[in-house]
């Protein structure tokens, strides 16, 4: 099994995904991104195509998908300015 795919059937990840989808970001008045687990699936594609393109080997593409399933976990304290930290 693919440590992204650990990812993705981890319960506490699951959770915690559902939890920031639905929190909603306000940036001037307007709702401001989607996030959860549609977003990192599609980052995580993202990820694969260019690593593919790139010819990585398979466990640069592994961690590269990995790393889009958690690029925004931050989020789950609310605060979109830095989630990053």
């Amino acid at each position: 099994m693919t440590l992204y795919e650990k990812i993705l059937s981890n319960k506490n990840y699951l959770n915690t995904a559902k939890e920031i989808d639905n929190i909603k970001f306000i940036s001037d008045g307007k709702w401001d991104w989607e996030h959860g687990l549609g977003h990192y699936k599609r980052t995580m594609e993202y990820a694969k195509n260019i690593l593919m393109q790139l010819k990585a080997d398979e466990r640069t593409i592994d961690l590269g998908m990995s790393a889009a399933l958690l690029h925004d976990i931050g989020l789950i304290k609310g605060n979109k300015n830095d989630h990053a930290l």
